[in-house]
């Protein structure tokens, strides 16, 4: 064991319904503990018990000496037993348990999601326990597709590819998850290659045979579409479709967004067997709007916003990747990086907290003082400056060349103007032309939906002082 932990500590047994084990976790007593703390931590694990009885149940055990464990507690062989010092489960300030973050990791190992606390994947999609604390969002998304169709709107780094992924394993209502990543479509007849393709195969080189066959042999897409769908009325399909509007984008300019989007709607109006979840990192209000496109095309489509944390599960994520990888400090650092990231993007809160992991372990110590220095040196130093880059990439790739030099310019001016600026001001800036203003308009909604900026007392500003601090020292 690790010098951290003592001998001496609590064995807690998770088990499903069937009394079958899924993990173990020993809480360690380094013996400076307060005592009324301990039994309130262990009153506040059977009360997490009682929470999670239709799904499992937890067994506690006292402890003596750790390595008495194996045979003392048979059940535990072949399973990993998670040890974690019992403090790390005691708010030392508000004197009482920290029972979501407990029941966070019981719930992780009781439905085999991998880990206590989650790891730092950055930028990959996170699944199992690295998929950090989306359950209510998942249930909301069940309880409306049980009568909607679904839109998921979120900026990037949010979170939404994963939350597809998480869907997809879910096995709602029996229904065959279908996930198409709508970035690799580049026209219609792409599309229903696509949905045909992985409808048919989850084999990725079949699956590519298939698409190939289609795009070369098939001249009326539409024709090819509406067979597609009613060869398969006859099965229940859940279609994940990510990155909407990125699709759209690169389809011929003119008639054909509206020949296919009006196709499109017909088809989920006619098949109610199909059940849609559309992903899209650019708000589609805003999207139709810019683009002249029939709103009523969307009509059927019940739109579900993924938020940024609140502080406290922005507290709650940043604790449980620092206990991850054995971050263990004296201060409450956790309160230090959640206030200086300020808008919570779970993005932000990984990169954050991967310097913070990278520093103790050289420096075997750490302090609010040091998060100070983190934040300045390492996460708004060159280093991270290729994950805070993508934010800026994203405006060049998709607001288009003209709209993304205007606004590089708009936010140079924001980013060092405290007091942010009025329509007016930024009217001067943009230097529009007669008829030009509505661009303007458009563009600020564009901003504002990618958290870069918020309007506040009739002035627009920076909303994410991180992104701001970003933007002062590289754009």
């Amino acid at each position: 064991m690790n010098g951290i932990y003592s001998k001496l500590g609590h064995l807690i047994g998770i088990y499903d319904l069937n009394d079958d084990p899924n993990g173990f976790i020993f809480l360690s007593i380094s013996g400076e503990e307060d005592t009324k703390a301990v039994v309130s931590i262990l009153k506040g694990i059977r009360g997490v018990g009682k929470s999670i009885k239709k799904d499992g149940t937890l067994k506690e055990s006292p402890v003596l000496d750790f390595g008495d464990i194996s045979y003392k507690h048979p059940e535990t062989e072949e399973l990993t037993i998670h040890t974690i010092p019992m403090k790390v489960f005691w708010d030392n300030k508000k004197k009482e348990f920290k029972e979501r973050l407990f029941e966070i990791g019981v719930k992780n190992l009781l439905h085999s999601r991998g880990g206590f606390f989650p790891t730092n994947f950055i930028g990959g999609v996170a699944s199992g326990s690295d998929f950090f604390n989306r359950e209510e969002k998942i249930e909301e998304i069940k309880k409306k597709l049980r009568k909607n169709n679904l839109i998921i709107s979120a900026p990037r780094r949010f979170g939404k590819t994963s939350l597809l992924f998480a869907l997809k394993v879910e096995s709602i209502n029996n229904w065959f998850p279908v996930h198409i990543d709508l970035e690799r479509i580049h026209s219609p007849i792409d599309f229903v290659a696509h949905l045909d393709a992985s409808i048919k195969t989850g084999n990725e080189l079949k699956r590519n045979e298939i698409i190939e066959k289609i795009q070369r042999e098939t001249i009326d897409w539409k024709r090819k579409g509406d067979k597609l769908f009613e060869e398969n009325q006859n099965n229940q399909y859940l279609l994940l479709m990510d990155e909407f509007s990125f699709m759209l984008d690169y389809f011929e300019p003119g008639g054909e967004v509206d020949r296919f989007l009006h196709w499109f709607y017909l088809k989920r109006k006619q098949y109610d067997n199909f059940h849609f979840i559309i992903i899209s990192s650019i708000d589609l209000k805003v999207y139709v709007e810019d683009k002249d496109i029939n709103s009523s095309y969307f009509d059927d489509l019940y739109s579900v916003k993924l938020d940024p944390f609140d502080r406290e599960t922005g507290m709650l994520f940043v604790e449980s990747l620092l206990y991850a990888y054995e971050v263990y400090p004296k201060e409450n650092i956790a309160i230090k990086i959640v206030e200086l990231t300020g808008y919570l993007v779970p993005f932000f809160l990984q990169i954050f907290t991967a310097e913070v992991i990278t520093y103790y372990a050289k420096h075997k110590s750490i302090t609010n003082n040091d998060i100070d220095k983190i934040y300045t040196d390492h996460l708004l130093g060159p280093d991270c400056r290729r994950y805070m880059d993508d934010f800026y990439n994203h405006i060049v790739r998709h607001y288009g060349e003209k709209r993304a030099r205007r606004a590089k310019v708009i936010l140079n001016k924001l980013s060092i103007s405290d007091n942010g600026c009025s329509l007016n001001e930024l009217k001067s800036i943009y230097k529009e032309k007669p008829g030009e203003i509505k661009d303007l308009e458009i563009l600020l909604k564009y901003l504002a939906y990618d958290f870069y900026i918020k309007k506040e007392d009739d002035h627009y500003r920076f909303l994410s002082h991180l992104l701001r601090e970003y933007w002062k020292r590289y754009q």
